[in-house]
């Protein structure tokens, strides 16, 4: 009698996919306080939201996600600290606080963090079920790639309800 080989989704820790981000996210925050490393300027927030969710979207479903996630958290870390320091110049010069400048920050990167780790999840799953050929890896991967659609899908809503 053969032994199936089973693996759990519990096998990494569920906490290291978001410390993962959040170490990426805070290193882009501090690189762009000190100045060592500015995001780009878009004229347009939308789009730089966008196309992080475009990444998220593109990155999941491929081995390649737990890579290429980390660096998007980056960028989105050094964006919401330049949109932090202009919200700031902004409440210094006129004294007066504007609430919808946090706004998009305030909703936004919490959703990119859930489907980030959602992402980086599935793509672990996608090298478990390549790696074992594994129907408990493939049930995995569904799942978290089904996540993944669906907070992509309201954090483009948001982004849409916001800008």
């Amino acid at each position: 009698m053969r032994a199936g080989l089973r693996i759990s989704h519990r096998e990494k820790s569920p906490m290291s996919d978001g410390f993962v981000l959040f170490a990426f996210f805070a290193a882009g925050a501090a690189a762009a306080y000190f100045g060592a490393f500015r995001a780009p300027a878009f004229s347009e927030p939308r789009l730089f939201f966008c196309g992080l969710m475009s990444c998220v979207l593109l990155f999941s479903p491929s081995g390649v996600g737990s890579l290429m996630l980390p660096p998007c958290a980056l960028l989105l870390g050094s964006f919401s600290e330049q949109s932090a320091m202009l919200w700031m110049e902004n409440l210094l010069s006129e004294r007066r606080l504007e609430l919808f400048g946090l706004l998009p920050s305030l909703v936004l990167v919490p959703l990119f963090f859930l489907s980030a780790a959602h992402g980086m999840a599935a793509s672990a799953a996608v090298q478990r079920a390549l790696q074992r050929c594994s129907p408990t890896a493939r049930a995995v991967y569904r799942r978290e790639l089904s996540l993944v659609f669906l907070l992509v899908f309201i954090t483009l809503a948001a982004i849409f309800a916001i800008y």
